[in-house]
């Protein structure tokens, strides 16, 4: 569903969920994007109940690596301080390790010296 209105002429808001890219963008427009952003977890001071799923987020961003021209960017921070999001974090993690890397290049940038398992970023570039 698309919102009432567009920021600009490049920016549109989708309120749906991202394992619905696939039916959202029209096929003209995919050529068009450069970079998607995932935050994973849940919606802070909202429902804790309700949280990014590691099937629709795995599939949104294969999805998207398959839409991306080469140069492309996914990123995606992990939220991982919560029991949804361990689990996303491991299946992420092990999506991520089977990519090949002359398709797919992985970055992984976190914090080390924090404390209570804080997020990270993972960047997918299409190659």
């Amino acid at each position: 569903m698309l919102c009432d209105h567009q920021l600009d002429h490049r920016v549109t808001l989708l309120q749906q969920g991202h394992e619905q890219a696939n039916n959202l963008i029209p096929s003209d427009e995919r050529g068009r994007l450069k970079a998607v952003v995932f935050n994973l977890g849940y919606l802070p001071g909202g429902n804790k109940d309700i949280t990014t799923q590691t099937n629709t987020t795995i599939q949104a961003i294969t999805d998207f690596l398959d839409m991306l021209p080469n140069g492309g960017l996914v990123a995606v921070i992990v939220y991982h301080g919560h029991e949804e999001g361990k689990k996303e974090k491991d299946a992420l993690e092990m999506f991520a390790n089977t990519l090949p890397q002359q398709n797919v290049q992985v970055l992984r940038y976190e914090f080390v010296n924090q404390v209570n398992r804080p997020p990270f970023l993972l960047t997918f570039e299409k190659r």
